[in-house]
C-alpha cells in the first residue's frame, strides 16, 4: 500500500480542526461526547493507511493545541497512546471493510442496505476494541485501579463513538459512494477492479 502525504495532510488537517472546534461542544461526566470522530472510520475507508496515519496525528495536534496540554512525561504518553487509538479506529474499519461480510466478487462501495449494516457492525465491533484498548492505557498510566470507574469509561466512550460515527459516519460514507469517490481498494479488490454494483 502506498502512502499518499497529500492524504495524509488533508486526514490530520480535518481531523484536528474538528477536535479543536468541537472539544467543549458536548460535554459529560469524565469524557466529551467527541463529534469529529465520525471522521477517523471515514478516513480509514477513503485512503486506507494514509488516511489512519493522518488521523492518529490529528489527534496529535488537538492535544498539542489544547490549553490543558502538559508537557510532562506521563502526558506525552497518554497523548501518544491516545492517537494510536484514533489510528486504530481507522485502520481497523479500512481492513473490516475489505474482510467482514464482503465476498470477493462483490463491490464493497455499492450503496445498498448490506453496506450501511456492514458498516454499523463494523463500527460496533471497531467502538469496542478501541474501548478495551483505552481500558488498557489507563491502566498502564494510572497508579490506581478502579475496575468500577473503568468499566464506566469504556461503555461510555464506545457507546460515544457508536453513535457518532453511525448517525454522522454513514450518511457522509453514503455521498461518497454515491459519487464514485475513487476509495482506497485493497489488493483484493484492486486486482479484479471491482467498481460497480
Amino acid at each position: 500500500m502506498k502512502l499518499s502525504l497529500k492524504h495524509i495532510s488533508v486526514a490530520a488537517f480535518c481531523f484536528a480542526a474538528g477536535l479543536i472546534l468541537f472539544q467543549n461542544f458536548f460535554g459529560l461526566q469524565d469524557t466529551n461526547i467527541r463529534m469529529s470522530s465520525f471522521l477517523a472510520p471515514i478516513f480509514g475507508i477513503m485512503w486506507g493507511l494514509s488516511g489512519a496515519i493522518g488521523v492518529g496525528l490529528g489527534n496529535l495536534v488537538s492535544d498539542f493545541a489544547n490549553p490543558k496540554f502538559q508537557w510532562d512525561q506521563m502526558h506525552l504518553v497518554y497523548y501518544t497512546l491516545g492517537s494510536i487509538g484514533n489510528f486504530l479506529m481507522a485502520y481497523l474499519t479500512y481492513i473490516m471493510w475489505h474482510k467482514f461480510m464482503v465476498r470477493r466478487d462483490q463491490n464493497p462501495f455499492a450503496v445498498n442496505l448490506k453496506n450501511m449494516l456492514r458498516y454499523i457492525v463494523i463500527q460496533l465491533i471497531v467502538v469496542f476494541a478501541t474501548g478495551i484498548y483505552i481500558i488498557v492505557f489507563n491502566v498502564v498510566t494510572h497508579d490506581t485501579l478502579d475496575v468500577q470507574a473503568l468499566m464506566s469509561l469504556f461503555w461510555t466512550i464506545s457507546f460515544n463513538n457508536f453513535d457518532v460515527n453511525v448517525l454522522l459516519g454513514l450518511p457522509i460514507l453514503l455521498m461518497l459512494m454515491s459519487s464514485n469517490f475513487e476509495f482506497e481498494q485493497s489488493k483484493s479488490v484492486r486486482r479484479q477492479d471491482v467498481r460497480k454494483p
